[in-house]
C-alpha cells in the first residue's frame, strides 16, 4: 500500500512538473497584443515592456502584421504575414554594463583576428546599469514569396529607426 501511494505521488509530481514546464514555455511564446493608444490626433500601437521598464511607439500599419516574442532579454518584432515564416523585422536586447562590455571585448578581438561579428547591434539607451541595443534584420527572408510580401517586410524594417526614436523609459 505504502509503495503504491508512493508511486502515486512521484507520477502526479512528473506529471504537474511537465505540465507547468509546457505552459510556461507556451506562455513565453505567445504573442503579445500591444495597447493601442490615441495620440495626438492619430492612432498608434504602443508596446510596454514591464521587465525593463520601456515602451516604444508602432507605426498603425503594422497593426495584424506582426508579433512579439520575448524571451530572457530579447524582445523580437516578428513580421507575421506568413504563418510558416515568422522572420524578425528588429529586437531588442537589454544588457548589465558588464555583459555589454564583455560582448564588445570580444567583438573587437573577432575583428582583430579577422572574423566578422555574427550580428551589428547599436546601442540606443544606456540606464540604470543597463544597455539598451536594437539589431535590424540585414536580410530579407521574404523574397521568395513575392514583391508584394517582401516590400512590405522591407517596408517594415525601413520604420525601425522612428520607432527606436519613439523609446521612452521608465523612471
Amino acid at each position: 500500500m505504502l509503495r503504491k501511494t508512493i508511486l502515486i505521488i512521484i507520477i502526479a509530481g512528473v506529471f504537474i512538473g511537465w505540465a507547468g514546464f509546457y505552459l510556461w514555455k507556451k506562455q513565453t511564446q505567445l504573442p503579445i497584443e500591444p495597447k493601442q493608444i490615441e495620440q495626438s490626433g492619430f492612432n498608434k500601437l504602443t508596446y510596454f515592456n514591464e521587465i525593463y521598464g520601456y515602451s516604444l511607439k508602432i507605426p498603425k500599419e503594422w497593426k495584424d502584421k506582426y508579433e512579439i516574442k520575448e524571451e530572457k532579454n530579447t524582445t523580437s518584432f516578428l513580421y507575421s504575414v506568413i504563418p510558416e515564416l515568422k522572420e524578425p523585422i528588429f529586437s531588442l536586447r537589454v544588457y548589465s554594463n558588464d555583459e555589454w562590455k564583455k560582448i564588445e571585448k570580444e567583438r573587437k578581438e573577432a575583428e582583430e583576428e579577422g572574423i566578422a561579428p555574427g550580428c551589428c547591434e547599436t546601442v540606443f539607451a544606456e540606464r540604470n546599469g543597463k544597455v539598451f541595443v536594437y539589431d535590424i534584420s540585414i536580410s530579407n527572408p521574404y523574397e521568395s514569396y513575392g514583391m508584394e510580401t517582401a516590400d512590405e517586410f522591407s517596408k517594415m524594417a525601413g520604420q525601425v529607426q522612428e520607432i527606436i526614436a519613439s523609446l521612452s523609459l521608465s523612471e
